[in-house]
């Protein structure tokens, strides 16, 4: 039999102490953090890529383009200065190269002085080199304005270099090299001779990481 002093002592051993709540409760709450953690990085790391994927599209229409055409998707008077497209920084819509892409013919270039370019001139035969579906909020690709959008709702930024090409390097002026006026370069990379680039500043949408933007660690998107 018991004694009944042997009987109080388990029963006061029965359940946690304070102290032994307040542990776990502490495990709980890192675990918590650590798997929302994860989950932040791979939704970051999804949304990358739908950039990455959407670049690459646009690059096989770009080049199919180029090849077709010998010239970059851009008006002639566009020529002599490499340009930028998109938002931010951007002077043009990213949705007239698109359409000239696409085959369409219900979009026009318009200067800042108001003057406009008929871009159907520049596919006249109306060829589809680029195949793109209608993508939501939140999802990289075309939207309904005709515009393309990163992951993060902001218009995707492209720049083109110019046609043509007298110099080696002229701040964007008729030079080999593509001149993005520090939009696209980042303290370890920037583009180089190529006839055009893709980016997006990610998720926060600043430029790299650190006070010397570095692309490294960011969540910047780039196609180069």
């Amino acid at each position: 039999m018991l004694h009944p002093n042997h009987l109080r002592t388990q029963n006061s051993r029965s359940g946690f102490t304070l102290v032994e709540l307040l542990v776990v409760i502490a495990i709980i709450a890192v675990l918590a953090a650590l798997t929302f953690s994860v989950v932040k990085r791979a939704l970051l790391k999804g949304k990358q890529a739908t950039c990455v994927n959407l670049m690459r599209n646009v690059e096989i229409g770009m080049e199919a383009y180029f090849m077709e055409q010998n010239r970059p998707p851009l008006p002639p008077h566009k020529d002599d200065y490499d340009s930028i497209l998109g938002d931010p920084g951007g002077l043009y819509s990213t949705a007239p190269l698109i359409s000239v892409l696409l085959g369409d013919d219900d979009l026009t270039w318009e200067e800042n002085t108001g003057d406009t370019f008929d871009m159907s001139k520049l596919n006249p035969k109306r060829i589809q080199y680029l195949e793109l579906t209608l993508a939501s909020p939140g999802e990289a690709g075309l939207r309904n304005d005709g515009r393309l959008y990163d992951a993060w709702d902001r218009e995707m930024m492209i720049a083109i270099n110019s046609r043509l090409q007298y110099n080696e390097f002229s701040n964007g002026f008729r030079d080999e090299r593509l001149h993005t006026w520090g939009l696209a370069e980042w303290a370890e990379i920037k583009p180089g001779t190529q006839n055009y680039v893709m980016w997006s500043y990610g998720a926060d949408g600043v430029k790299g990481k650190g006070s010397d933007h570095r692309f490294a660690g960011s969540d910047d998107v780039k196609s180069f």
